[in-house]
C-alpha cells in the first residue's frame, strides 16, 4: 500500500488512496489486535493511544465519528486529546501516558491518517487494577440490537480499592467517572460539523451515539495478562 503525506491546515495529512478498508483495532485496550471494517465516505475511527511502562506494546480505546470536511476530522482528533487532558487524565494513573489521539477518515474515496501528539501521562496514583481488567463504558444509541451496543473498555483508571472482590465498582467511583465521561462526550458532541458514531462492521452507516455510560462490573480479558 502506498501512502503520501499532504501538508494542510493542521501540519501532514497521510494519503492512502482508493483504499475502502481499514485495519481497525479492536475497541478497548487489547493488543496488537486487528480487523477489516468497511470506512464510509465521510467517517472515520478514532484511537486513543496509550502505554504503560515497562510494556512497549500500546492500548488503544477506539471511537467512531462522521466529518464533513478534513479540517473537521483534525478537530474531532484534536479534541479527543483535549477532553482526556481535561477530564480522564486526573483519574488514570501515572503509569500510563496518553501518547497521542489518532484517526483514519475517509473522504472523496481517499483514506487519510491524522494525529495529534498528546505525551502526557496521567495524575492518578498507583495500585491501579492488573491490566486485564478495566472500566467498561458503553456507547449508547437510539436503536436496540447487537449491532447498534458499542463499549469502550478504558485501562487504569481504577484503584483495587474501587472494587469488590465480585467485579463491583463501589457507587460513588461510578457516579464520579460518570461526570468525567458525561463532560467527554459533550466536548466531542460539541465539535463542529461532527458527529460520534457507532461504526458498523456490514458497510452500513454509523448509528449517532447520544452518551456513553459507564459500567457498575469491571470487564475483565484473560489475553490482557502478562506472562
Amino acid at each position: 500500500m502506498t501512502r503520501r503525506s499532504v501538508n494542510g491546515l493542521f501540519g501532514k495529512w497521510w494519503w492512502i488512496p482508493n483504499v475502502r478498508t481499514l485495519l481497525e483495532a479492536i475497541e478497548g485496550c487489547g493488543k496488537a489486535r486487528c480487523k477489516v471494517s468497511p470506512l464510509n465516505n465521510q467517517e472515520g475511527i478514532g484511537r486513543w493511544v496509550m502505554t504503560q511502562a515497562g510494556d512497549d506494546v500500546p492500548y488503544n480505546v477506539t471511537l467512531g465519528f462522521s466529518a464533513t470536511s478534513l479540517a473537521a476530522a483534525q478537530a474531532f482528533v484534536d479534541m479527543m486529546g483535549t477532553t482526556w487532558h481535561d477530564h480522564l487524565r486526573s483519574a488514570t494513573t501515572s503509569d500510563l501516558t496518553m501518547v497521542e489521539t489518532n484517526c483514519l477518515y475517509a473522504l472523496a474515496g481517499n483514506e487519510y491518517a491524522l494525529a495529534t501528539p498528546v505525551a502526557e501521562a496521567g495524575t492518578g496514583g498507583t495500585g491501579v487494577l492488573p491490566s486485564n481488567c478495566a472500566c467498561l463504558v458503553r456507547k449508547n444509541t437510539a436503536f436496540a440490537g447487537r449491532k447498534y451496543r458499542g463499549r469502550m473498555y478504558w485501562p487504569d483508571i481504577l484503584a483495587e480499592g474501587d472494587v469488590d472482590i465480585n467485579g463491583t465498582i463501589d457507587p460513588s467511583v461510578v457516579s464520579s467517572l460518570q461526570t468525567h465521561f458525561d463532560n467527554m462526550y459533550s466536548d466531542l458532541d460539541g465539535v463542529a460539523n461532527t458527529e460520534v458514531k457507532l461504526l458498523h462492521t456490514d458497510g452500513s452507516a454509523g448509528s449517532f451515539i447520544y452518551s456513553f455510560t459507564v459500567q457498575p462490573q469491571i470487564a475483565t480479558q484473560r489475553r490482557r495478562m502478562r506472562g
